[in-house]
């Protein structure tokens, strides 16, 4: 079998147990330690495990699939987890207990369980200029019509103790802030940043006809991820009947 490139060679630890999937300190734990090795891990920061929110997603290993962009696939036996901070792919081999750091450039998608449902992760560089190599989760993908991808990125804030409300509210700790960004990708390839409301619809599909009765059919639905999935999967159903 191929073996995959990655950016970083790694080496065995022996904190790592086996019989249960280790969860997110556990790992902050074990990226310290190879944060102290001259093996390329230098970037990657741990915080505070008592923060609020979390740098990964999902907020443990959990299975997956990862397709190469020489369409090989590596499944049963792998875990996966994102860095969110960081925008880094991490690969345990189960059974093992090495990391790998996967380079991005060989990505095509990662599809990662999380709650007994498989999310689709690609690049951001293959729908939006300029690229800038983060993650996208892959809502709708339809290259033909419309796509819709959704975008995280994290931040740690350290807790303020001049923020004399949430001092109040007996709130004192360090956060892991996400950004949270949706995009439609145009069958032109071109794309627009869009709200998760209706004006932000309207303004994302100026005049648009399918789009109006798809609002006036469903005003009382809450305008949430769902909703758009929803719509613009029914929207590209529609399109040149």
């Amino acid at each position: 079998m191929k073996t995959l490139i990655i950016f970083l060679a790694c080496f065995s630890m022996c904190s790592f147990s086996f019989s249960q999937l280790p969860g997110r300190q556990q790992f902050q734990s074990d990226a310290r330690l190879l944060s102290t090795k001259d093996n390329g891990y230098a970037t990657i920061q741990t915080y505070n495990e008592a923060a609020k929110g979390s740098q990964f997603y999902p907020e443990v290993w959990s299975k997956g699939v990862l397709q190469t962009t020489d369409n090989l696939k590596y499944d049963s036996g792998y875990l996966f987890i994102l860095d969110k901070v960081h925008q880094q792919l991490f690969v345990q081999k189960i059974g093992t207990s090495k990391i790998l750091n996967i380079d991005k450039n060989q990505i095509k998608e990662v599809i990662i369980n999380k709650d007994g449902k498989d999310h689709i992760f690609g690049i951001s560089d293959s729908y939006l200029k300029p690229k800038e190599g983060n993650f996208c989760e892959i809502l709708v993908d339809n290259p033909n019509k419309y796509s819709f991808i959704k975008i995280i990125i994290t931040k740690f804030i350290h807790a303020d103790n001049t923020d004399f409300a949430k001092m109040r509210d007996g709130e004192f700790r360090d956060e892991f802030l996400d950004n949270i960004s949706y995009y439609l990708i145009k069958p032109d390839f071109s794309f627009d940043k869009i709200l998760l409301n209706e004006k932000g619809i309207k303004k994302a599909f100026p005049k648009n006809e399918l789009v109006s009765q798809y609002l006036v059919l469903n005003a009382y639905a809450s305008i949430d991820e769902n909703y758009l999935i929803n719509m613009i999967n029914s929207l590209n159903l529609n399109i040149n009947k």
